[in-house]
């Protein structure tokens, strides 16, 4: 509504860490007072406004503002997997990574399942790495925004359990290997990373992380070799990639997928040059089951459930974790106990049983 006192009190309490009791204190009024400027339903004084604007270490018109069309563009980060993306005007995820603001965008190769998504800003300007968003919600909702980095396409299934669950906040599953999802994670382009490994695998993989971090269980489940319905080739193993009927799709460079084809082929003594195929890659376990499917390729690896979904036959190879990796500086925020709450309920967990095999 024009003219409206609007605040963003409530983004900055959640940055440090703050309770709308601990607020109150410490400027001397009710917590249900806070409460209520936080809502929208009370306008400060200009004392407490101003108390406000000290205790948060900004000023008082960056706290409290009149909400008129130009308080609908702001700038932020942006953020891209790929350079040939973000060129004009484009759909965009915009959430709060700490303190910085942060655009994705909602196509190409980041858009994983979901290209659909609805998106909550539209680009209108770039200049290099920063660009001038049209939010299509309000300022304080982006501290209920999620970035989830991964490639298990389970990820997509919870990202829309926890919107069901928690209407006001979106989780936007954004598609990473391994080695993406843990750099995103350490440059604070994404608020959690899932990887999957075998343990012991998961220090090598991840590295030293600049921050404290906390390792949630999401579901164990299996790779292994994705073959058209009923094995038309008889494809039995990596050996078998040598023959010149057999052409294979691969995943790109820091895929776990990856990594597991070429210990299968050093295992079988296969040198990659003979593997028709090796060369071609694609960005995820869904392209891979894809291009199974239609014939492009007669087998890749990637995950059961990728199988399933596509019919596929699937020869496990593997038993691997599949963990979320959450800085320890995000697990009191509200966004993120709502997802953990997903994760841990009985209808999540049926759902992805029977969606996977996943062993929860």
């Amino acid at each position: 509504m024009i003219n409206q006192l609007q605040n963003r009190l409530k983004e900055k309490r959640v940055a440090l860490g703050m309770t709308q009791e601990e607020v109150a204190k410490r400027i001397g009024v009710t917590r249900q007072l806070i409460s209520s400027i936080e809502a929208g339903n009370s306008n400060p004084t200009v004392l407490v406004a101003l108390k406000l604007s000290e205790l948060f270490a900004c000023r008082m018109e960056d706290l409290f503002y009149v909400d008129d069309p130009s308080h609908s563009l702001i700038q932020a980060e942006y953020f891209a997997s790929s350079p040939d993306q973000g060129q004009g005007e484009h759909r965009v995820a915009v959430a709060r990574i700490d303190n910085r603001i942060i655009a994705r965008p909602l196509d190409g190769v980041d858009a994983g399942l979901l290209p659909l998504t609805p998106a909550n800003g539209i680009v209108q300007r770039s200049d290099a790495e920063a660009v001038q968003v049209e939010l299509l919600d309000d300022r304080q909702a982006l501290a209920a925004h999620l970035f989830l980095a991964g490639c298990d396409i389970g990820l997509g299934l919870l990202s829309r359990h926890a919107e069901r669950s928690h209407p006001s906040q979106s989780v936007f599953w954004f598609h990473a290997n391994n080695l993406e999802a843990v750099t995103q994670l350490k440059k604070g382009q994404a608020h959690i990373a899932a990887i999957h490994y075998q343990p012991g695998e998961e220090t090598a993989l991840c590295g030293e992380f600049p921050f404290a971090t906390k390792t949630i269980r999401f579901a164990l489940w299996e790779q292994g070799w994705m073959v058209r319905k009923g094995n038309p080739k008889r494809f039995v193993g990596g050996a078998d990639l040598v023959r010149p009927d057999i052409h294979l799709v691969n995943r790109e460079r820091g895929a776990g997928a990856r990594h597991l084809l070429d210990a299968e082929l050093a295992k079988e003594g296969v040198p990659v040059e003979l593997v028709n195929g090796y060369d071609r890659e694609v960005s995820s376990h869904a392209a891979v089951a894809d291009a199974v499917q239609k014939g492009l390729a007669d087998v890749g690896v990637g995950l059961a459930s990728a199988a399933r979904l596509y019919g596929l036959d699937f020869i496990p190879l593997r038993q691997e974790c599949c963990d979320l990796i959450i800085p320890a500086s995000y697990l009191g925020e509200e966004a993120v106990q709502n997802l953990l709450h997903t994760l841990n309920s009985g209808v999540f967990r049926k759902d992805l049983q029977s969606f996977g095999p996943y062993i929860m």
